[in-house]
């Protein structure tokens, strides 16, 4: 329910709305519409993947190569995750060395920095910038790698929970990267987290990679 209508009294009314028609999206706030369109996206996705699982033969639905893609799949988060540590590292000098220069007391949150600041940085500034914003785009590819793993083996939601979570992060991160990241220039980082109802999960690397040494 997007806003207040005559729901009740119109012919959609012997079918139940996801949300409370009480309350409908434009009686949240932003937040809390986030949150109420995430649970949705999640259900559908739950829906569809369960639909897809049972559409295939019962041979299809663990292959012989399952651990390989497991492992493809361990590779791409171990790269995302070595990339992701060497953008910290020029995130936090950028940060200090621009805090310095411009005498910045308070620091917002980094997305928000950078966004703000950028217009104010010199040229040096300039292009440890856009050497964070290319790795940013690198970390999308591999996001999409990883999902693309996941969505064309279905099953491997199966195998750990994590991966059900980790799935969720990755659609929010690629949605928010193609909608909100390329259109504006003026954005280094991307973040998606607690807030957003969606964080990486807690230590996937690591159970990714004991699943390997149980399946060997």
């Amino acid at each position: 329910m997007v806003g207040y209508c005559s729901y009740r009294s119109s012919e959609l009314e012997p079918y139940q709305a996801f949300n409370d028609p009480e309350k409908p999206l434009e009686a949240l706030s932003t937040a809390e519409q986030n949150k109420s369109l995430n649970e949705l996206s999640q259900k559908v996705d739950s829906d569809i993947r369960e639909k897809k699982i049972a559409a295939k033969p019962a041979q299809e639905k663990r292959g012989p190569d399952l651990r390989s893609v497991v492992l493809k799949m361990s590779r791409l988060l171990e790269s995302n995750h070595t990339v992701f540590q060497a953008q910290v590292r020029r995130r936090n000098a950028l940060v200090a060395a621009v805090e310095r220069r411009l005498e910045i007391k308070e620091r917002p949150q980094y997305e928000t920095f950078f966004f703000r600041y950028q217009p104010l940085m010199n040229e040096e500034e300039l292009f440890e910038f856009n050497q964070i914003r290319a790795m940013t785009a690198g970390i999308h590819d591999g996001n999409q790698d990883v999902l693309t793993i996941l969505d064309e083996q279905p099953e491997l939601l199966e195998e750990a929970d994590v991966l059900i979570a980790l799935r969720q992060h990755l659609v929010f991160w690629l949605n928010k990267y193609d909608r909100v990241f390329e259109k504006e220039p003026k954005m280094a980082l991307l973040y998606t987290g607690v807030e957003d109802g969606v964080p990486f999960p807690n230590k996937v690397d690591q159970q990714v990679k004991a699943w390997l040494r149980d399946h060997p």
